[in-house]
């Protein structure tokens, strides 16, 4: 069985190679190592420039915008924006995009899918709450219904990037009386909107999440996603995409090849434990590999990769975490040193070790803590009971 890319989107990759290779530039680079709590203007420049050349949506519908092409361009774009470790606006593009064109009302996809391609607006994801987090249901912000409109009240954590978004992509409660997965609506919220306060939450890898509450929020009904109560089985396939947009193999790709060329000439004074480490973390990619062409090639055909999505998540964001362990036990004290540190050991595309380990374990519980993907993996995966 043939896991390679179908011709024409290995020519597009060289294609999209050669185009970074040309609009990448040194100002682009700059900003973005400078850049931990606000995406700088270079970026949505850069982002406008792909989205008005068609980079953005060669895997989408023509009718929104896209090129109409299979979702495996898509993957093979997000594959070498991850190895060279360039910006994604992944929740917008990659999951909120793909689950509003299979549950959102013509009109939110004819207002909000264009301009998604033409890098006009970012969404944040409202998901998570204080008692709500790996048990998601059990989500309490209410929205009621007020004639025409929706008053939402309550608070979210981790609601990344809604410091600087244009829209949430929020999970409410609409009916406190259903079972808990059956009373939960999606609705798409300004950001602007009167009553939301947003605070800074910062990480254990510098960068900036965000605490935010909600006081009578106004927003019109027809911000409502799909069907009234339906919004747990919305937000599984949002979640769905996000698992495998958030996957990062990638990196570790890129990881990878820097470690061996770092070892090109010699493995160094431990040389039976490194050649033993870098074996297995070869090997171990190469399932992943697998696996997410797999994926990949379920998305293209029109399906959600319920099992498949779950297990890429895991398996490849453990993997991450383990094998940057490692990476770090070879490479000794220089990985330890922060980006720009003197004497520090940085990847080919200049990301520090320590620093790509010390953010790898977000992934962990991002797009679904681990523990609740395997229970996934066990019911959708193996048909076992909940």
């Amino acid at each position: 069985m043939d896991f390679k890319y179908p011709p024409e989107v290995e020519a597009f990759r060289e294609e999209f190679r050669t185009y970074l290779d040309r609009i990448v530039t040194p100002e682009l680079k700059a900003a973005m190592a400078r850049s931990h709590d606000q995406t700088p203007p270079e970026v949505h420049a850069f982002w406008r420039q792909m989205g008005a050349d068609g980079y953005l949506g060669f895997g989408w519908p023509k009718e929104y915008g896209g090129g109409g092409k299979s979702v495996l361009f898509l993957h093979a774009f997000n594959h070498e924006m991850g190895y060279r470790n360039l910006p994604v606006p992944v929740v917008t593009l990659n999951t909120v995009g793909p689950a509003l064109m299979r549950v959102g009302t013509e009109e939110q996809k004819q207002e909000f899918l264009p301009r998604i391609l033409r890098a006009e607006i970012e969404f944040a994801i409202g998901y998570t709450e204080p008692e709500a987090g790996t048990d998601l249901a059990s989500l309490k912000t209410s929205a009621v219904r007020d004639g025409d409109e929706w008053v939402i009240n309550g608070r979210k954590v981790f609601t990344t990037g809604a410091h600087q978004a244009d829209y949430l992509w929020m999970a409410v409660r609409t009916d406190p009386d259903a079972p808990k997965h059956r009373g939960i609506s999606l609705l798409i919220v300004p950001l602007d909107s009167e009553g939301i306060e947003v605070q800074p939450f910062h990480t254990m890898a510098g960068h900036r999440t965000n605490l935010t509450f909600y006081d009578n929020v106004r927003v019109p009904a027809s911000a409502l996603v799909g069907e009234e109560n339906r919004g747990w089985y919305y937000m599984t396939t949002q979640l769905d995409f996000e698992r495998v947009a958030i996957s990062p193999i990638p990196q570790m790709e890129r990881i990878v090849n820097s470690i061996k060329e770092l070892f090109k000439d010699g493995l160094g004074p431990d040389e039976t434990w490194t050649r033993s480490a870098l074996a297995s973390m070869i090997a171990d990619l190469n399932v992943l590999q697998v696996l997410d062409m797999k994926t990949a090639a379920i998305v293209a055909n029109g399906d959600v990769p319920l099992a498949e999505a779950s297990m890429l998540k895991v398996l490849s964001n453990e993997f991450k975490l383990r094998h940057l362990a490692d990476v770090v036990q070879m490479l000794g004290e220089p990985s330890l040193l922060a980006t720009g540190s003197s004497g520090g050991l940085i990847d080919e595309w200049g990301q520090s070790y320590e620093g790509q380990l010390r953010g790898s374990s977000v992934n962990l519980f991002g797009g679904g803590s681990n523990d609740i993907q395997r229970d996934l993996m066990a019911i959708h995966g193996l048909g076992l009971p909940r």
